[in-house]
């Protein structure tokens, strides 16, 4: 009977029961990335939260009135020495490992990407009570114009349930549905290219290797900066998500055999052909959480959280979602991929006016967020 219901989710004209099934399994993922969100976006404010009371100890070097692009950060051992920031960062991860990622399991990234807008919202309602940011009327309308584009994006999103259409059970089944093709080959190997130009060029930057960026005016430096940033962690996100969602769809598989299987699991004579292929993935997965957890702390000791996570938002939004949809090959022809894409650039374009709403009234500087970070507190 439970192989039946499996199969009944392959079919291209499902029975009511079978569409009964996928409308549950949308609802989890939803359920799913819904609190997972919610826990990056407070995990986020806290780190922020330490970073600001450990830049205004004593023992740490004063900052001076400069670009926030070039100001000093706070040293790696202070933060982990931290408990607060530990927490975040912990925090953060939980939320991404058991809310996002078991999400992409169940639904697609199409999905789950634009559910962050519930992180962004959490993390500005917090930063304004926590971290003295600011969060007023422009803020609140803007934010209300991203939940509609939202909106659009998932009513443009693929519906069906990601490896549903995978027929095999073992992990070399799914590898090789998965990521055996041309279009997976390539289009993950153009961002890992891009992701790696991006950390290489901060990473010059910020040594001073680049004179002709250092010696702008400030503002323009700081404006710079915080695109790099963008835009190394909307790439390195899109590398994450997709090495994410190969591996969780594997995990949900084996379990699914597992459950069907009357009799112990029998090792399986292709199993070692796959261990190469997903260390691979495991090693890419480790490596881009890793760049970008280096490229967002050293976003957050520059810019105010309000202000940084929702352009990050927003690049993750374009890149996950459109590399989610073409290198697993999520829409079957070539017209629902023009519908989705017609809507989705609809969606984005809605998202991105109502991110430059809400931040038409810039938030406080990081130089005054001590000062603010205590008035807040004493409110």
């Amino acid at each position: 009977m439970q192989q039946r219901g499996l199969d009944l989710l392959t079919t291209h004209h499902p029975s009511p029961a079978a569409e009964k099934a996928i409308k549950l399994v949308f609802l989890l993922g939803l359920l799913a990335a819904l609190i997972g969100n919610a826990a990056i976006g407070s995990g986020q404010c806290l780190q922020k939260y330490a970073l600001l009371r450990l830049a205004q100890l004593s023992y740490l070097p004063r900052r001076r009135p400069s670009s926030a692009a070039f100001a000093p950060v706070v040293p790696i051992m202070t933060r982990v020495r931290d408990r607060s920031w530990v927490i975040g960062v912990l925090l953060t991860y939980l939320g991404e490992a058991c809310g996002n990622w078991v999400a992409l399991s169940f639904v697609s990234a199409a999905v789950v990407t634009p559910l962050g807008i519930v992180a962004v919202i959490v993390n500005a309602v917090l930063a304004n009570r926590y971290c003295g940011e600011r969060f007023g009327r422009s803020q609140v309308q803007g934010y209300a114009v991203v939940a509609a584009g939202v909106l659009i994006v998932l009513l443009a999103a693929p519906k069906d349930n990601p490896g549903a259409s995978y027929v095999g059970t073992t992990t070399r089944d799914v590898l090789n549905d998965c990521c055996a093709t041309r279009s997976f080959a390539l289009g993950l190997g153009l961002l890992v290219c891009v992701a790696s130009l991006m950390v290489a060029v901060l990473l010059a930057v910020t040594l001073g290797s680049n004179a002709t960026l250092i010696r702008k005016s400030k503002a323009s430096a700081g404006k710079h900066f915080m695109a790099l940033h963008v835009l190394a962690c909307s790439v390195l996100g899109g590398i994450t998500i997709s090495c994410g969602k190969v591996l969780s769809i594997i995990a949900r598989k084996q379990a699914e055999g597992v459950a069907i299987s009357d009799s112990p699991a029998v090792p399986h004579s292709s199993a070692a052909s796959a261990v190469f292929p997903l260390i691979c993935i495991l090693a890419l997965l480790v490596v881009s959480i890793a760049a970008t957890e280096y490229v967002r702390q050293q976003a957050y000791a520059r810019y105010p959280v309000s202000r940084f996570q929702p352009l990050v938002y927003a690049g993750i939004n374009g890149v996950a979602v459109l590399s989610s949809v073409i290198l697993f090959r999520e829409l079957p022809t070539a017209a629902a991929f023009l519908r989705f894409a017609a809507l989705f650039a609809v969606g984005m374009t809605v998202i991105v006016t109502g991110l430059k709403i809400a931040q038409g009234h810039s938030p406080q500087s990081l130089q005054k967020g001590g000062a603010a970070m205590k008035t807040a507190r004493r409110g």
